[in-house]
C-alpha cells in the first residue's frame, strides 16, 4: 500500500475516534431566589407563598374572639389561682409547683425601664401571655406553664386550629419603634420555634385570626397618601404553595 494512503487512513481513523470519545456539557441552570416583595397581592413568609385577597370586617369580627380585659386587676382576679402580684413583682405559677417572677423596673432614668403586666392564659397551648411596655415600645412575652421557658413576640398569639403554629403581628408605619410585620412560630412540646418573620414596608397587620389551618385573616392598616392617616380594610392571607 502507498505510505502516504496508510498515513491519510490512520489520520481520519484517530479524528474520528476522538470525535465519538467527546462528551457535551450539561448547561447550568440559574435559579431566581425567592424575592417577591409587592407585599400587595402576594409575598414569601420564610419559604411559603402566601396570596393576599380582600375580605370583610364582618369576618374578622366574627373569628377574633381573643379579647383580654384591659385591667390587669381583673386579669389577676379571673386567674387568681395560679397569678399573683406583690408591688412591681409579678408571680406565675407553673405546673410543678413553683413560681415564676416578672419584676417591673419603672425607674424612668433606667435603661432597662420594663413593666410586665399579666394578660391572660392560653389554655390551648398552656401558655401564659404577658405585656411588657418598655419607656418606647412594647413585646409581648410567653411563658411556657410546664418549664418556664419564655419566648418574646411581637403582638397578640393566634392560635391556629390545629394547635400547631402561632401567628403575631405589630403594626408600626410611623414611629419605628416595633417591628411592623408578621411572625409565625412552629408550636412544639416545650416551646415556641420561629418558622419565620417577615419585616413589611407597605402596609402593617395589628390584629391577626385563623380562618383555617392554613388562612390567615387580618387588620390591614395602610398610609392614606393624601392624609397620612392611617386607613384599616380586613384581608385574607392564604399559603398557596411555595
Amino acid at each position: 500500500m502507498n505510505p502516504r494512503v496508510s498515513l491519510l487512513v490512520l489520520i481520519t481513523l484517530i479524528f474520528f475516534s476522538c470525535a465519538t470519545d467527546v462528551k457535551e456539557e450539561t448547561p447550568v441552570l440559574e435559579t431566581t431566589p425567592k424575592t417577591l416583595i409587592s407585599e400587595i397581592d402576594t409575598f414569601y413568609g420564610g419559604e411559603n407563598l402566601l396570596a393576599i385577597t380582600d375580605t370583610t370586617e364582618e369576618v374578622f369580627n366574627s373569628l377574633f374572639n381573643f379579647k383580654p380585659d384591659t385591667s390587669e386587676r381583673n386579669n389577676i382576679a379571673r386567674d387568681s389561682k395560679f397569678i399573683s402580684r406583690n408591688g412591681d413583682t409579678l408571680f406565675l405559677k407553673l405546673d410543678n409547683g413553683t413560681f415564676k417572677k416578672l419584676v417591673s423596673d419603672k425607674d424612668m432614668e433606667s435603661d432597662n425601664f420594663a413593666d410586665y403586666e399579666y394578660i391572660g392564659k392560653i389554655n390551648p397551648i398552656n401558655y401564659y401571655l404577658v405585656f411588657i411596655a418598655y419607656f418606647e415600645s412594647f413585646e409581648y412575652l410567653m411563658i411556657n406553664t410546664k418549664t418556664g421557658k419564655e419566648t418574646f413576640i411581637s403582638g397578640i398569639p393566634a392560635i391556629s386550629p390545629n394547635n400547631k403554629y402561632l401567628a403575631a403581628s405589630s403594626c408600626d408605619l410611623q414611629a419605628g419603634f416595633v417591628l411592623n410585620g408578621i411572625e409565625m412560630y412552629d408550636i412544639e412540646s416545650d416551646s415556641l420555634k420561629l418558622n419565620w418573620r417577615r419585616v413589611l414596608n407597605k402596609w402593617g397587620a395589628n390584629e391577626l385570626v385563623w380562618l383555617s389551618n392554613h388562612t390567615l385573616i387580618a387588620e390591614k392598616y395602610q398610609l392614606d397618601s393624601s392624609s397620612h392617616n392611617l386607613v384599616s380594610s380586613s384581608i385574607k392571607l392564604s399559603c398557596v404553595g411555595k
